[in-house]
């Protein structure tokens, strides 16, 4: 009853009624700004319904739910969407003059008059609604490593691998999604190729953010063949020939720890896909299932967990630095990695004569199925070891670099 009493005599309640609707979202905007807890979506959302007719309201409404439950369906958040909207759709340039947006800049990019007449919504909110509803819906297929309308694209799936939740790339994408699939699929090869170069030499994720928004109006010009193979003679092949000055010694650094596991499984699938298909003669492209399957392991040839003798035999003051580099691993199944994991190199050899991957088999056997066949062109350039130590692991490296080499390249459309 205190309590009560104290709630009747100290607060008030006010009630505002305006005639039209559009007002009382007016009302609500200049509440927000007096503190209450509502984000750019939220007063996206009120504009739009500020902006159109009382008639169209329940309309616009499934519209806005329906863009909100895609983002939501992949636990996606919804103003990076904005965020990567804006930045794929529009011109934007924020006080330094860089076409980037933060979120907390969002809402006032919005009212901004220049930008509410680049949007349209004020003249026809409806349509920019059914806009922001499409992208939504390309953008959660182009997370899940999937084209715009839901169908398969094996350089998305590779991307997804490789970026994990990194999602800058799908400024690209966003920008992108009206072009005509073969062009927008050889598209995204190409820059499957930029983000593994992006993320070997370990380029800050701003940096690539700030390239990728810069990008983004000349992408959305693209209309043909000649216009994409301008783009990437133009833009992409100078950022990966810078990014390859160095990439001799980025990629003889490559090990397990410093760069994160499910990104040197991408490597390993990557490579390992690539000598298969060469020696079935395949020069297309295929999914990498093969290497995700259940039972696929990264074997680590000196073991990981080492007997001491095989540990001092090695150089023990040398041995966690070996054992962890690209040299070092490749992939086997699961019964025969239980079998050699932690033997000496010779017992190995024996597991690995039986693996399914030519990659794998290469390191015990010196493989031969004719003459000047695309089989022995591929196995020419693998090594067969003798034995195993620090010398072996960085020729190895070395040798996966230069098969990288082939696999990692920026290419024209034909």
């Amino acid at each position: 009853m205190r309590f009560l009493g104290f709630f009747l005599n100290n607060v008030k309640i006010i009630q505002i009624q305006t005639p039209r609707i559009s007002e009382a979202l007016k009302i609500f905007e200049t509440i927000n700004e007096r503190g209450v807890g509502l984000n750019p979506m939220d007063l996206l959302k009120n504009l739009l319904f500020r902006s159109i007719q009382t008639r169209e309201f329940n309309a616009l409404k499934r519209v806005w739910k329906d863009m909100t439950r895609t983002l939501e369906k992949e636990d996606l958040k919804p103003l990076r969407f904005l965020r990567y909207f804006i930045m794929a759709n529009y011109r934007v340039k924020n006080s330094k003059g860089e076409p980037l947006i933060r979120e907390d800049e969002i809402y006032e990019w919005f009212t901004n008059d220049d930008n509410a007449r680049q949007c349209g919504y004020q003249q026809n909110a409806m349509e920019f609604a059914k806009l922001l509803q499409t992208n939504a819906e390309a953008y959660a297929n182009f997370f899940a490593g999937k084209n715009a309308d839901g169908e398969r694209n094996i350089a998305l799936e590779n991307i997804k691998l490789l970026s994990g939740a990194a999602s800058f790339q799908l400024i690209l994408l966003i920008a992108a999604r009206t072009m005509e699939r073969s062009l927008f699929e050889h598209f995204t090869k190409q820059i499957e190729v930029l983000l593994f170069y992006f993320i070997i030499t370990r380029t800050q994720s701003k940096e690539y953010e700030r390239i990728f928004a810069t990008w983004a109006e000349e992408i959305r010009s693209i209309k043909n063949k000649d216009d994409l193979n301008a783009f990437l003679q133009t833009r992409v092949e100078p950022v990966v020939d810078k990014a390859r000055k160095n990439f001799d010694h980025d990629f003889g650094q490559i090990a397990l720890g410093p760069i994160q596991k499910y990104r040197i499984h991408y490597v390993l699938a990557k490579l390992t896909s690539f000598v298969d298909q060469q020696v079935l003669g395949n020069n297309e492209e295929q999914p990498l299932d093969a290497y995700y399957r259940k039972g696929i392991q990264i074997e680590h040839i000196l073991p990981d967990t080492p007997k001491e003798e095989l540990k001092q035999q090695f150089g023990a003051e040398i041995y966690d630095d070996y054992k962890i580099k690209l040299g070092n691993l490749t992939f086997l199944e699961r019964p025969m990695n239980i079998v050699a994991s932690n033997g000496f190199f010779p017992a190995k050899c024996e597991k690995y004569k039986q693996c399914a991957f030519h990659l794998t088999k290469s390191i015990a056997e010196t493989m031969q199925v004719g003459t000047n066949t695309s089989a022995d062109r591929m196995y020419a350039q693998l090594k067969k070891f003798d034995q195993w130590d620090r010398n072996s692991i960085e020729q190895r490296q070395t040798m996966l670099k230069m098969l990288g080499d082939q696999i990692w390249k920026v290419s024209v459309m034909e």
